[in-house]
């Protein structure tokens, strides 16, 4: 449903309803609206709402193509249908808008994973175009390389310290052995008193 608005304008659809507390919101890009709430009796109002607004201008919901993703909480655990004109829209686990997945139980592990997937599939595909051809200086792929990964300064000359030679140099300025501090630690009141 093209609106000649601006790609991810949020709008709120004004329905009536008794407390008018919770305004709904519709994202809209080109042709894709997610509507979102937060009972299903408030989706099926909003569904309603803009189901009678898209046949104002002659256009139709295609219920194929809609999905609904339940993501329950502690109030609604049961999933209830959703109708548009009579028929019930497909249940999903998870769907993918604007590149992102969203998925029912809210994690975000499955989209970790893609997005570490296309980021090593990105660079491995400068291996032959980039890090392997011999015209193209070290000076620019090192430049390339900080642009994509972003490394830390340091100073020059230092070697870079691990997190265990940190906590290693600092037991030592509290002049606490190094080798009995797991102990030590265990210990409370000893151990406040040596930190200190």
């Amino acid at each position: 449903m093209s609106t000649g608005r601006k790609p991810l304008q949020c709008i709120t659809l004004q329905s009536k309803d008794k407390d008018n507390t919770d305004p709904r919101r519709e994202l809209l890009f080109a042709d894709d609206s997610t509507l979102v709430a937060h009972t299903p009796e408030q989706m099926q109002r909003v569904l309603d709402a803009f189901s009678s607004a898209s046949k104002r201008f002659g256009l139709q919901i295609n219920i194929k193509k809609t999905e609904v993703l339940f993501q329950p909480s502690s109030t609604h655990v049961v999933e209830e249908d959703i109708l548009v004109d009579g028929m019930a829209l497909n249940r999903v686990a998870d769907f993918t808008y604007l590149g992102s997945t969203i998925s029912d139980d809210a994690r975000i592990d499955p989209e970790i994973t893609k997005r570490m997937a296309k980021a090593s599939s990105a660079f491995g595909r400068l291996r032959t175009r980039l890090w392997n051809n011999h015209h193209v200086s070290i000076r620019v792929k090192c430049k390339i390389y900080r642009a994509i990964l972003p490394v830390g300064e340091r100073k020059i000359g230092l070697p870079r310290l691990r997190y265990k030679d940190t906590i290693k140099r600092n037991l030592k300025k509290r002049e606490i052995n190094i080798k009995t501090w797991t102990t030590l630690a265990c210990q409370r009141a000893k151990w406040r008193s040596a930190v200190k």
